[in-house]
């Protein structure tokens, strides 16, 4: 005890909340604690969007925008375009190349096939010697035409003759599983650097005896596939750069990963590649480790380049600022407009900035921000040596400041007035800001600022309005307040509740939170945590309605879900008995519309721009646990991929996530009848309303296929008929989810509706989308004949139908129905999938042209 009032009398009185919130702090700051790391984020931004900086960047960007799609036409274009312009900046003297537009496959030219088609046919006639001379000079024109057409060969020998060529390759991100193959070929080897190749570590300088990269060490980046460029064009390129963009937690793109990690090896960026090939360097003049003063990075043939320990290099944007002296639209470049020293000498990324045609992302100075401009910036940073950086002494000096501002609250705040300590603090934290924002500015040292102002301003209020020792601290009670506040507006009910536990609740204030609290707990459906806020409350006398609610849980304790872990649960968040309607997410839940595929539908609505969605649910508890991380996995994986879908006759889905005890989706809120009443005898449609119909249906497909999303669950209940004849198609991915939610000791499972499944779903084979056009055929077929193609008296049989057995002929079930449609049905319901339209696109103009011949 002694020894206790020995240090309050150094110390003051609050000495160990003080020390808590300093370690606290510091650890925070340590491990980049995320609300902490976000207003350090957030500092970043407002520091790197205010530096100007006036050097010459050495980097042209030929964009494939707005102007150049609207004067040449949609994107993609042929790729004897992009060819043509490869050779006009070689030609003016571009010293590198970027293309930052990634061709992963060869290029579908039905022209192409057909001249090449030809020929061989011709090579493979033996007519008389009067007309052979004729016929070669048939195949030399028809020699000609191919070389014209053949745009993949034009892009390649372009690519070939050009100097300093660089193309992108792209990364599928994240540890390798086991299950994916992580091999990457010879030619991809080359551009890449071995992974235990030895690193020089920094010399240690007397301030740089901590890094917290050290005492934290995040995962390096790494992947577990790869996209590259077909074959032929990238052997024929000077190197290959990976164009993988990795943002912070916040979603802003503040660093490029120069480095990922990949089969073993380290392969490099676009923009660390382009770099190369403009100080003439290779892969042996990449060398990593110690770049000089402490800093770890990249040393690129006299080029240092700061990174942090897995090399990812913080950008500065208003490095390469877009004007008209370093980016010209690819329309006028390809017709001649841009004069030739507008390139001579540079390097040239050429990519996409056109709005729709490629993703954009935040950063510090564009929310926005196409990715050929951030790799622009990037190999601007590296050619200029002008870096942000994390110095070798920034981690000492930042947890050097935080131990002076807790000395300066524990032993200068108790023993002065509270004016003269309020101005002592803020005098302190405005040198110390100013510092670090000069250091900033003029150097781009990055120190990170607000552990000591969160220090001093919580540490403040700690230390100047706790009341004396020994007695009942009602600042103590403020800050539990207000820190279980912050707790609920996070969505943490159950902290948030540990809090408001240490607050008297004798006040009304105290008791207003409490209640809100177990409103929240009900939208969440975690009734027996609402109850226990309730009874609670209770203790110091009744309040507002709390009687009430827990006089009506008690009632429903038999039917409601009371926890987690309770066997029982209700089949349905609507319960009319509660006065509080539930949330999911940010989504309040208005009504029940009915049972999905997965589980229940809901009428939801949108607070934040009071717009109605439909809410579809699948619950954990319906899930074999032992499968449930595999269901979760593949129902986000699977909304991911439908909700980049974006097309008139494809329902939207507007978000994802999970709440409790389940997952959901929202999505487009469609008022419409769905197709199964119109596959009756009796309410059959017109052949062209149906032919109409399946057409629009083979639109949403074909751009979905376009997108490798395979829908897997065509039927006449996921197609929706709105007004005018318009169609929606639901459920992309949900066949997927439902067969990975069922239990694994269900066997034989396959995903889709049994009778319009295709015959290598029936079979448990790999599925593409000329499966969706096999069940659209089904569709279609039931659509005119009012009756199913295959039938079974059980699911064996059914299944032996759908595989094995020919179906009633549609001719014979209709007579009335038009030959062009009979055919298009018989192509639709092959058994191989070879004999199928190739693509739902093809289907849509076999369609058209049958429509013209009933008209």
């Amino acid at each position: 005890m002694n020894f206790d009032l020995k240090i309050k009398r150094i110390l003051g009185p609050n000495w160990i909340p003080c020390t808590v919130l300093i370690l606290a702090i510091l650890v925070g700051m340590v491990s980049e604690f995320l609300p902490l790391q976000y207003l350090e984020y957030k500092a970043y931004d407002l520091m790197a969007s205010q530096r100007k900086r006036q050097d010459t960047s050495p980097v042209v960007i030929v964009a494939v925008d707005d102007e150049s799609v609207s004067n040449i036409g949609s994107w993609p274009w042929p790729r004897s375009y992009v060819a043509d312009v490869v050779r006009r900046l070689s030609g003016y003297g571009a010293n590198t190349l970027g293309i930052h537009i990634l061709y992963a496959g060869k290029e579908l030219n039905l022209g192409l096939q057909e001249i090449q088609g030809l020929r061989e046919t011709l090579v493979g006639t033996e007519p008389p010697l009067a007309k052979k001379k004729a016929l070669k000079k048939i195949d030399e024109m028809l020699a000609r035409t191919e070389n014209k057409l053949n745009h993949d060969a034009r892009l390649t020998s372009a690519v070939r003759s050009a100097v300093n060529v660089v193309l992108p390759i792209l990364f599928t991100l994240g540890q390798p599983d086991g299950n994916d193959p992580a091999k990457a070929s010879a030619w991809l080897k080359m551009n890449s650097l071995k992974s235990k190749k030895r690193v020089s570590k920094p010399k240690r300088r007397p301030l740089n005896f901590l890094n917290t990269q050290d005492v934290f060490k995040h995962q390096a980046v790494a992947a577990r596939k790869v996209i590259t460029p077909f074959r032929q064009l990238s052997t024929k390129a000077g190197a290959l750069g990976h164009i993988n963009i990795v943002p912070d937690q916040d979603g802003v793109v503040r660093k490029v990963p120069l480095l990922i990690d990949y089969d073993g090896r380290r392969f490099p960026s676009f923009p660390l590649q382009v770099a190369a090939k403009k100080v003439g360097a290779t892969m042996r003049d990449i060398k990593l480790g110690d770049v000089g003063n402490g800093l770890f990075g990249i040393r690129l043939k006299g080029l240092d380049i700061p990174t942090d320990r897995h090399y990812q290099m913080l950008i500065d944007y208003n490095g390469h600022r877009p004007d008209s002296n370093s980016r010209f639209s690819f329309s006028d470049v390809l017709d001649g407009k841009v004069p030739p020293n507008a390139f001579r000498g540079k390097i040239v990324l050429l990519g996409i900035t056109a709005n729709g045609l490629a993703p954009r992302y935040r950063t510090p100075v564009n929310q926005a921000m196409p990715s050929v401009d951030i790799a622009a910036s990037a190999v601007e940073n590296i050619l200029n040596r002008k870096h942000f950086v994390r110095p070798a002494w920034a981690g000492t000096l930042e947890i050097l400041v935080v131990l002076y501002f807790g000395l300066f609250l524990l032993v200068v705040i108790p023993r002065v007035t509270p004016q003269v300590g309020a101005l002592m603090l803020g005098i302190f934290l405005i040198s110390w800001l100013g510092v670090a924002s000069v250091l900033f500015m003029a150097h781009g040292y990055w120190l990170k600022v607000f552990a000591p102002v969160v220090l001093s301003v919580v540490g403040y209020a700690v230390v100047r309005y706790r009341t004396p020792f020994g007695k009942r601290q009602d600042e103590s009670a403020e800050l539990n307040k207000a820190l279980g506040l912050s707790f609920q507006s996070q969505g943490m009910l159950d902290m948030a509740f540990e809090k408001f536990l240490k607050c008297p609740i004798q006040h009304k204030s105290a008791k207003e939170l409490l209640y809100n609290l177990g409103l929240d707990f009900e939208r969440k459906r975690m009734f027996n945590k609402a109850l226990a806020v309730y009874e609670h409350i209770m203790k110091e006398g009744d309040f507002k309605d709390i009687a009430e609610r827990i006089k009506r849980f008690k009632s429903l304790e038999d039917s409601l879900v009371l926890g987690a872990n309770s066997a029982k649960h209700e089949e349905t968040l609507i319960l009319e008995d509660l006065a509080t309607n539930p949330t999911l997410g940010r989504y309040e839940i208005l009504k029940e519309l009915g049972q999905g595929a997965m589980g229940t539908v809901y009428l939801g609505k949108d607070p934040k721009i009071n717009r109605e969605v439909a809410i579809k649910t699948l619950r954990y508890r319906e899930v074999d646990p032992d499968q449930l991380e595999q269901v979760k996995k593949r129902f986000f994986r699977e909304a991911e991929a439908a909700g980049k879908l974006s097309h008139p006759n494809i329902a939207t889905i507007f978000d994802v996530g999970e709440d409790y005890d389940m997952a959901y989706m929202a999505m487009e809120l469609i008022k419409g009848e769905n197709l199964t009443g119109c596959c009756r005898q009796g309410k059959l449609l017109s052949v062209t309303r149906a032919l109409s119909l399946v057409s629009q249906v083979a639109e949403a497909l074909g751009y979905a296929h376009s997108h490798g999303v395979v829908h897997r669950d065509i039927k006449p209940a996921n197609i929706m008929l709105l007004k005018n004849d318009h169609i929606k198609v639901a459920d992309f991915g949900i066949a997927r989810v439902i067969a990975s939610s069922k239990s694994s000791t269900q066997t034989g499972l396959v995903l889709g509706t049994p009778s319009y499944m295709s015959p290598e779903q029936v079979a448990g084979k790999k599925v593409d989308g000329r499966s969706d056009l096999f069940s659209l055929g089904v569709v279609l077929y039931e659509l005119l004949a009012g009756d199913k193609p295959f039938k079974g008296d059980n699911i064996g049989a059914l299944m032996y139908a759908i595989s094995k057995a020919s179906c009633t002929p549609l001719a014979e079930v209709a007579p009335d129905v038009p030959a062009c449609c009979v055919n298009i049905v018989d192509k639709l319901l092959a058994k191989g999938v070879t004999r199928r339209f190739k693509t739902a696109d093809d289907l849509v103009k076999q369609i058209q042209l049958c429509l013209e011949k009933l008209d």
